[in-house]
């Protein structure tokens, strides 16, 4: 995990549902992000993007372009990252 994955991660409070509809959500107001279990079992890459994906959804709520700056300023390669919404449902073992 990158340095600012860590860093970030210090002052969140992850937190583990049995939940098996989504890898993340995160609570602004509350100021929590909530992972997915199965997350564990995945490579380290997925658990990286997901938790500064997170992350950000603290400081831009939304899917726009100031949210996809943010990524590209804290994980600069976050496009090879992430994996299609479908495909990863699908490779990941996620139900709908």
């Amino acid at each position: 995990m990158n340095g600012t994955a860590r860093a970030w991660a210090s002052w969140c409070r992850p937190c583990w549902p049995a939940g098996r509809r989504r890898w993340a959500s995160c609570s602004v107001v509350a100021r929590r992000i909530w992972l997915n279990l199965e997350l564990a079992k995945k490579p380290e890459v997925c658990l990286e993007y997901i938790l500064v994906h997170e992350l950000l959804h603290l400081i831009e709520r939304r899917h726009n372009h100031r949210f996809r700056v943010l990524l590209d300023r804290h994980l600069p390669d976050w496009r090879q990252k992430r994996l299609p919404r479908a495909v990863a449902k699908s490779a990941w073992g996620l139900q709908d």
